[in-house]
């Protein structure tokens, strides 16, 4: 409880500070809260659940005070990605009324359910920051990553849990080295991962130094899809970069001279392993129905996709919930046990079975929520800032890399939820509002010349 209230007061001091000039300091509380307080924060020793309900809070205060002190945030320029935006909260508010009124979804379990969502308000009220205020951010961010790094590797060494997240991914060997795989991988690292390979965020020896230290960070859980994603956006952010089709592939000549003596290992480990062949294999035949966890719990690819499978089969049964989703229920309600799908996670601790969550795949979880239609609108949504990082890409050093990473997200999709969370797009956010004040900045330049 005091726990509780401390962070409550910490986040209530953080709305504060936003209105009195600290802004730096009022959105780094923020993102202490984002990230279940930078990962270092021991959450199951304060019998802590999720740190995010205090970074929701922070941004509903912020918002309201500047719609109630600031008409600006109503009237401000309706780009492509704010309509996009704004289009999608519309679309939300008609699926929670359907949820409501047809799905019989009680309302508590409906706010509960989709509050994440709350946090995409950031990209009205970050606009509010100045371009110093922005990068002092991104600094303070890029520093605690960097720290969060060296503590992963360090978990990693010792064999005991230092960060939060999922910690347990059993053993990996490299030749005749092994060691244990960790996936609580630091938060925002694979954002400041493009930054740094593809952007001036920084320069010379520090940048050396932590291209390696996040391409090593990254790696040592041996991902299959993490890794194939990886490279794949890479070797399209080199051909963005570098603008030119001979230089592209001298680029990847040299990569693959690189990478030539691991090529064995990893053509075996990642592509063709007879793990992900049986995967394939049982995709292909679509025998989905004949999937049993106990069984098939360690193919991985095959449960996500048959997980989708068996969501998408449902809601393509009735009209409203093909368009608009299964339904907003929590976990543990009547409505969800009353699913009753086949394919789902046990947790044996809470004693949970998890109809709707999944940490595997984001497009299982977003079909049930939101339905076609609002899938489609978020997509337009998430496309609509891509493109906008694309076209500003040649302008403005940082675009880049925050193209490459939103596309990294889409990537991962089939192998995580962060695209469904709605958290990891708050650094793009940032950069969001970062390109409007060179916008704003530009076309000042220009009505005084």
């Amino acid at each position: 409880m005091v726990v509780i209230i401390l962070f409550l007061f910490l986040s209530l001091l953080g709305s504060a500070l936003f209105f009195n000039n600290k802004r730096v300091i009022s959105i780094s509380i923020l993102f202490f809260f984002i990230t279940d307080g930078f990962q270092i924060i021991p959450l199951d020793w304060m019998e802590m659940g999720n740190m995010k309900d205090f970074a929701i809070l922070q941004s509903l205060l912020i918002f309201s005070v500047l719609v109630i002190k600031d008409k600006s945030i109503i009237s401000m320029k309706l780009s492509r990605v704010n309509l996009g935006l704004i289009l999608f909260f519309i679309c939300l508010f008609v699926i929670w009324c359907v949820n409501v009124a047809i799905l019989k979804v009680p309302l508590k379990e409906t706010l509960i359910s989709m509050r994440t969502v709350v946090l995409l308000i950031a990209f009205f009220f970050f606009q509010k920051l100045s371009e110093k205020e922005i990068l002092s951010v991104k600094s303070i961010l890029l520093f605690i990553t960097t720290i969060q790094c060296f503590l992963f590797i360090f978990q990693i060494i010792l064999q005991e849990q230092i960060l939060n997240g999922f910690f347990g991914g059993g053993f990996t060997n490299i030749g005749d080295f092994k060691y244990l795989r960790c996936y609580n991988i630091p938060y925002l690292l694979p954002y400041f991962f493009f930054q740094v390979y593809f952007t001036d965020l920084v320069s010379g020896k520090l940048k050396t130094f932590l291209r390696i230290l996040f391409l090593i960070t990254l790696l040592l859980p041996m991902h299959r899809a993490w890794v194939l994603s990886l490279f794949i956006v890479s070797c399209y952010g080199i051909f963005l970069k570098v603008n030119s089709q001979k230089k592209f592939l001298k680029y990847m000549l040299i990569l693959a001279v690189f990478l030539s003596p691991a090529a064995g290992f990893l053509i075996n480990k990642f592509l063709f392993s007879q793990k992900t062949i049986n995967d394939i294999n049982s995709i292909a035949s679509g025998s989905f129905d004949d999937f049993d966890y106990n069984l098939d719990g360690s193919s991985t690819l095959f449960y996500r996709f048959a997980h989708l499978y068996e969501r998408l089969c449902y809601i393509s049964e009735e009209k409203v919930t093909l368009l608009f989703g299964g339904g907003w229920m929590s976990e543990n309600s009547d409505l969800a046990r009353d699913l009753n799908f086949f394919i789902t996670i046990y947790d044996s601790e809470k004693d949970i079975n998890y109809m709707v969550l999944t940490p595997d795949i984001a497009w299982s979880m977003m079909f049930f929520r939101l339905g076609v239609f609002g899938v489609i609108v978020y997509m337009f949504f998430y496309g609509a800032l891509i493109w906008y990082f694309y076209k500003w890409r040649k302008n403005l050093d940082f675009a880049i890399g925050t193209h490459l990473f939103l596309i990294f997200t889409i990537f991962t999709s089939f192998t995580s939820i962060e695209l469904f969370t709605f958290w990891p797009m708050l650094l793009p956010a940032l950069d969001y509002a970062l390109s409007l004040r060179h916008d704003l900045k530009k076309h000042s330049l220009s009505a005084k010349l």
